[in-house]
């Protein structure tokens, strides 16, 4: 039985997600303007979510 903390991975091994501080701070930015379209605020806060997870 897996315990809370293990992730189960599944399918290919994925590649590493390093994201630059500017790239974190555009991400940022996007998922904080209120002009940016709901779509891609969601994907922004997608890409910094894993980005987070991945983290060494």
């Amino acid at each position: 039985m897996w315990q809370h903390d293990e992730v189960i991975m599944r399918g290919r091994p994925k590649a590493q997600l390093v994201l630059s501080n500017a790239e974190r701070e555009q991400l940022t930015a996007l998922t904080l303007r209120r002009k940016t379209a709901q779509a891609q605020a969601l994907r922004a806060r997608i890409v910094l979510g894993c980005a987070a997870v991945l983290a060494p």
